[in-house]
């Protein structure tokens, strides 16, 4: 959405790829749950890296577009 995408500038996406990048590759993204919230769609993964696991939570319009995205340790 709009609000996503004024966020995530290209500073921000920069800065978030340097963050990931320290935690190796990728092992597995699992989806926890899905449930309805706010007229939108929340839904929770897990994702194992090689030196972490993050838990991501995003929230999606009825139109499948991306309105949040966060991204924590687990």
């Amino acid at each position: 959405t709009d609000n996503l995408n004024h966020y995530y500038s290209a500073e921000a996406l920069a800065e978030c790829a340097s963050s990931l990048g320290t935690l190796g590759a990728l092992k597995e993204l699992t989806q926890i749950s899905e449930s309805s919230r706010g007229g939108m769609i929340f839904r929770v993964y897990r994702a194992r890296f090689a030196e972490a696991t993050l838990r991501v939570t995003l929230f999606v319009t009825s139109e499948n577009l991306f309105e949040q995205v966060l991204v924590g340790r687990e």
